[in-house]
């Protein structure tokens, strides 16, 4: 019956049918292209982060420069003499525990990092001035050399 809602509603359908000459939607090549997409994206992505050499490497590197301000902020605090000590593929401190209370404090480098200094070891005074200025060496195994350095005079660490 032409009055019957039903009725007008397949009409339309027909009519948005002619007027277009396909089905609203997506067609197959359409959805196969918008994965192709995806999934080249997402194969880029992950390459970025499945090697977490350097990743680590960097948080070593942060990690260090944060170990050394540590020590001359607790010689500051301490009215007296913390020192770092090179040791094997890390850094001790000495003459202070470490933030949670572990006595020694040390941290080590991660697999494929090497750490180098121009000091064995490093001590700062009751003003937080180094005994001598000091380079330290981070070398990755398969990325960049980093270096921090301890200023002699200020005790800066860059």
């Amino acid at each position: 019956h032409p009055r019957h809602p039903a009725h007008h509603r397949v009409q339309r359908q027909r009519n948005h049918l002619s007027v277009t000459g396909r089905e609203p939607g997506y067609s197959l090549i359409e959805l196969v292209g918008v994965l192709a997409i995806l999934g080249i994206l997402a194969a880029l992505g992950l390459s970025r982060f499945a090697d977490t050499e350097t990743f680590a490497a960097r948080g070593f590197y942060d990690e260090a420069a944060n170990f050394l301000r540590y020590a001359q902020k607790q010689a500051i605090a301490r009215h007296g003499t913390v020192s770092v000590q090179v040791a094997g593929n890390g850094l001790i401190l000495q003459g202070a525990p470490g933030p949670a209370g572990e006595t020694p404090y040390q941290i080590t480098a991660p697999g494929g990092v090497a750490l180098t200094a121009s000091v064995a070891s490093l001590s700062f005074d009751a003003l937080g001035r180094p005994s001598s200025a000091a380079v330290f060496t981070f070398t990755e195994q398969s990325g960049p050399v980093r270096t921090l350095t301890v200023h002699a005079e200020t005790g800066y660490v860059q």
